[in-house]
């Protein structure tokens, strides 16, 4: 009896410390599969085609504006296959987001993120973490983040880790000004993150002010520009050594 006393003090705090340890991954897979839903289907159509009619006269404008500016005349026809080619896009889009995976494959300082669509590769990149860090690489997103809040008393269990519940808003930016259009709308995330994996990196979300503080573990998104659906982030592997 006092043999198992002693091995029982022995391993219990170890399982509990092994259970409670942060890990900064070195070693493993952690991937992610994509889902679109539509939540409302008339709230959807009616959003699409608002989305749309808005799109077309930016395309517009932006014509006309290059059109004084050279002394030409706007090209209906061309803005008619640009429109064509906005429908064909965004059908391509939401199919794309039912079949995604995001991959990142750990293997000391570098992470292979890896976004395969139906088993093809579609983007393959190579990041550094130590030369990441260093020169601050474009990795990042400019989104702005608005309001972000903590929900520390719902929690829930993914693949073994605890995990709260946190959400914000953001609003896309970019320095080539090609989401101009774009960065009038606000986007909304519903994250379930934990504290017990440490990264800089992650293979769905790329805002640092996020990703400094926690891990998303399961995501939710959804934007004021397309209402009606949201796009949901799952997690099916995760084995990861540090």
């Amino acid at each position: 009896m006092k043999l198992f006393h002693i091995i029982t003090a022995i391993i219990i705090p170890t399982i509990l410390f092994s259970q409670n340890k942060t890990i900064v991954p070195k070693i493993g897979t952690i991937v992610f599969n994509s889902r679109e839903i539509i939540i409302d289907e008339v709230l959807y159509q009616n959003s699409m085609k608002e989305f749309k009619k808005k799109m077309l006269a930016e395309i517009k404008e932006v014509a006309e504006l290059e059109s004084s500016s050279t002394d030409m005349k706007t090209d209906s026809i061309q803005i008619k296959e640009a429109l064509q080619m906005i429908d064909e896009n965004l059908s391509i889009i939401f199919e794309m987001k039912n079949n995604l995976q995001y991959r990142h494959e750990f293997q000391g300082n570098i992470i292979n993120s890896i976004q395969n669509f139906n088993g093809e590769i579609l983007e393959e990149n190579t990041i550094d973490t130590k030369t990441a860090m260093k020169d601050n690489i474009e990795y990042y997103s400019l989104n702005k983040v608005i309001d972000l809040r903590e929900f520390k008393n719902e929690r829930k269990k993914i693949n073994g880790y605890d995990c709260f519940k946190i959400t914000y808003s953001y609003k896309e930016e970019s320095s080539s000004g090609l989401n101009d259009f774009l960065s009038g709308y606000i986007n909304h995330r519903e994250l379930w993150v934990t504290e017990k994996i440490k990264c800089a990196f992650h293979p769905v979300i790329n805002d640092r002010l996020i990703l400094e503080k926690y891990y998303p573990l399961e995501i939710t998104e959804h934007s004021d520009a397309i209402k009606g659906c949201e796009t949901k982030y799952s997690l099916v592997n995760i084995i990861i050594k540090h």
